[in-house]
């Protein structure tokens, strides 16, 4: 192997890996739980002709505690973006 690739390679297992996995972990959790929150809602609701609510049986406990979770995904995800943007000082391009 050559040098510059053994180089990368030991910052790949080392480093950005983990990150990486991390990132992606925290997505397909956000992606169940807002699957999870779509079904739930869909599930527990009675909808009449004139697509008008006749009676909802969701538990609020569990459909705000859904939202909360993927709020707080997004939000990190956001902040994690606003970062990235401050440090490679493009703010000023995308806003």
């Amino acid at each position: 192997m050559l040098p510059i690739q053994t180089i990368i390679q030991f910052k790949w297992e080392k480093y950005t890996k983990d990150f990486f996995v991390k990132q992606f972990y925290l997505f397909l959790i956000f992606f169940f739980v807002n699957i999870t929150d779509i079904y739930y809602s869909i599930l527990n609701k009675e909808i009449d002709e004139n697509s008008v609510i006749v009676s909802d049986a969701r538990n609020p406990f569990i459909y705000i505690t859904l939202k909360v979770i993927c709020g707080i995904i997004l939000l990190y995800f956001g902040i994690y973006e606003c970062r990235q943007m401050l440090k490679m000082e493009k703010i000023r391009d995308h806003f």
